[in-house]
């Protein structure tokens, strides 16, 4: 049981910098424009982006997954929570973008 747990906090973690990773491509790609927040496309959406926010929601998946004995249906929370670094940087880019 100790090595699903493992497995799923190191599949957490490489999903948030694949989430990141992600988000700062996407931020580099757009420098002038806002971003959608949740859902859209962005003006500039580079496709190793897009492969990167795959890659992390397939971690992040596997987290929640292997976290499911652990916590049950919380441990939905643990992909919100891997996504959210991401959409604050996004939310901070925006803003700088408005003033």
């Amino acid at each position: 049981m100790a090595i699903y747990l493992y497995a799923g906090a190191m599949a957490w973690v490489v999903g948030v910098l694949l989430a990141v990773i992600s988000s700062r491509q996407l931020i580099k790609a757009n420098p002038d424009r806002g971003l959608p927040h949740f859902y859209g496309r962005a003006h500039q959406d580079p496709v190793r982006s897009r492969a990167l926010r795959a890659g992390a929601f397939i971690f992040l998946y596997l987290s929640a997954f292997a976290f499911r004995d652990v916590w049950g249906y919380y441990a939905i929370v643990l992909m919100i929570l891997g996504f959210l670094p991401g959409v604050i940087m996004i939310f901070r880019h925006n803003n700088r973008i408005r003033v």
